[in-house]
Order: structure tokens, then C-alpha cells, then sequence
């Protein structure tokens, strides 16, 4: 718990996804969050994403983030970013601070642009693959990049990564091997398994500070 409360983690999108695995560690003992995300509360993200109800709606995201934390523990230290990650602001965040980078965004240059930084600054990164159209929570695993399949964000990523010579093992990523179920063009989700994602997610983090913690004592 004294290694949660020092360490800072960067949290990339708070959607179904990344609303959770902020949530879950906010609420595991993590004082010290960095969060970014360009979107404000829509009347479709009600049924998914746990930081935002009606009062919310039209709001920026961050700043909702920042409310729900500070109800549960007033003394968190957030730094909210509202702002959609590109070549053009990925540096203006505090980086020389962040401990461990969470991916939870749906875009692969934002992605690809997070992974770069990772492996400039030799920050661990945990990345978020497709969680809609699928139902089932304990499909859910943690693999390397390489080893994922019928997931259609996956596949643009291996194919841009590949493209900038970047490997694709050693890539930590949680994926579902369940196959989205497609109707039309329509991505649809509910809760559970974003939800479940998200904790997957949180508690990667957890085991890999649990680790440090045993390392340096």
C-alpha cells in the first residue's frame, strides 16, 4: 500500500474501459493519478461508464474523473489532461513522473505514439485492446501483442507497428479471445466486459508495483 500511495500512473481514456481501472485504483490505494481524455459525457456512455450519471451529461470527462475521485478520497493528487493524444502534445505530459502508462484509447496513432514513448523512456505500458460486441467477461487474458487474434484493433496495431519496425512481443495487452458478435456497423457494449477489462487492467498494475515493492525491500 506505501507503493501504491507514491507511485504515479497515467491513465489513457475514461470510457467503460478506463473509467473502471481508474476507479479500481483510485480505490486500491493509489494517490497519485495522471489522467487524459478529449471527450465530453454523452447520453450513450450511461450504460457502460461508471465515473458519469445524468448530471454529467455535455461535461468534459476529466473533470467529471476529478469529481468522482475526490468524493471517495479528497486528499488524491489528479492531473487531468483534456486532450486527444497526438505527434503534436504526446510530450506536453509530465513524463519525467509517470511510473506506469495504462492504455484504454481506441485510437492506434494515439496508441502507437503511447508505445514509442514507453520504449523511449522504459516506462512499463499495459494496452487495452476490443472489448464491444462481446459478452463474456472471463474471455478476458493477458497476453503479448503478438498472440491475439480475431480482434480488429489488434490487427491495425500489429500492422502499423510492423510498418515502424517496432516487435510486437513484450507488448503487454489485454485481449478477449471471444469473437465479437457484428450486426451491421454498429459497435455496441454493455458494462461487463469493458468493465472487466478495466479491472484486468488495475490489477496488472497492482501486481507489477506489488513486485517492486518486494524488490526493494
Amino acid at each position: 500500500m506505501k507503493t501504491f500511495s507514491e507511485v504515479r500512473v497515467l491513465v489513457c481514456g475514461l470510457g467503460g474501459v478506463g473509467g473502471t481501472c481508474f476507479a479500481a485504483l483510485l480505490r486500491s490505494g493509489f494517490n497519485h493519478l495522471v489522467i487524459v481524455d478529449f471527450d465530453t459525457v454523452e447520453e450513450s456512455n450511461l450504460n457502460r461508464q461508471i465515473l458519469f450519471n445524468v448530471d454529467s451529461l455535455g461535461k468534459r470527462k476529466t473533470d467529471e474523473a476529478v469529481n468522482y475521485a475526490k468524493k471517495i478520497n479528497p486528499n488524491i493528487e489528479i492531473s487531468p489532461y483534456f486532450m486527444n493524444i497526438s505527434k503534436d502534445n504526446i510530450n506536453d505530459l509530465p513524463w519525467k513522473d509517470i511510473d506506469y502508462i495504462v492504455d484504454c484509447i481506441d485510437d492506434v496513432e494515439a496508441k502507437i505514439l503511447l508505445i514509442e514513448k514507453s520504449r523511449e523512456l522504459n516506462i512499463p505500458l499495459i494496452i487495452s485492446l476490443g472489448t464491444g460486441n462481446r459478452y463474456n467477461p472471463l474471455a478476458l487474458k493477458v497476453v503479448s501483442l503478438n498472440q491475439t487474434h480475431d480482434d480488429p484493433l489488434a490487427r491495425k496495431l500489429r500492422v502499423e507497428l510492423k510498418k515502424r519496425g517496432i516487435p510486437l512481443t513484450g507488448l503487454q495487452v489485454v485481449f478477449s479471445e471471444e469473437k465479437p458478435k457484428v450486426i451491421g456497423k454498429v459497435v455496441g457494449s454493455t458494462m461487463i466486459v469493458p468493465s472487466a477489462a478495466g479491472l484486468l487492467l488495475a490489477s496488472e498494475v497492482m501486481k507489477y508495483f506489488e513486485r517492486m515493492s518486494y524488490v526493494k525491500d
